[in-house]
């Protein structure tokens, strides 16, 4: 049998939680698409740099936040302003394809 623990951080606002007591929790779901969404980014940028860099390059660390995210890579120079300007242009391709995708699925539009 699986067994699986999930672990949530939570702030209580008023009151406090005893053990075995039954609660309810709200996700706010504007800043959970927003870091799913700045999630995806991090895919997306990692295979971009990975096409225009090459496969060396390795994620050295993130963070993924609401409002914005840091990717950390490595790779043996700076990346170029013509390696910069790939790198976006394949990221935004990536992205346009993936909403119309989803538009399609959504919303039975065609791409």
């Amino acid at each position: 049998m699986l067994e699986i623990l999930l672990f949530i951080l939570v702030s209580v606002l008023t009151g406090k939680i005893e053990v075995g007591e039954e609660i309810t929790l709200t996700v706010d779901t504007e800043k959970r698409h927003d870091t799913a969404r700045n999630h995806t980014a991090t895919h997306l940028l990692m295979a971009s740099l990975r096409q225009v860099l090459g496969n060396h390059v390795e994620q050295a660390g993130s963070l993924v936040a609401p409002a914005r995210l840091r990717f950390d890579f490595t790779h043996f120079q700076a990346v170029t302003p013509d390696e910069l300007n790939r790198i976006e242009e394949l990221i935004n391709e990536k992205y346009r394809k993936m909403s119309c995708s989803m538009d399609y699925h959504r919303y039975g539009k065609s791409p």
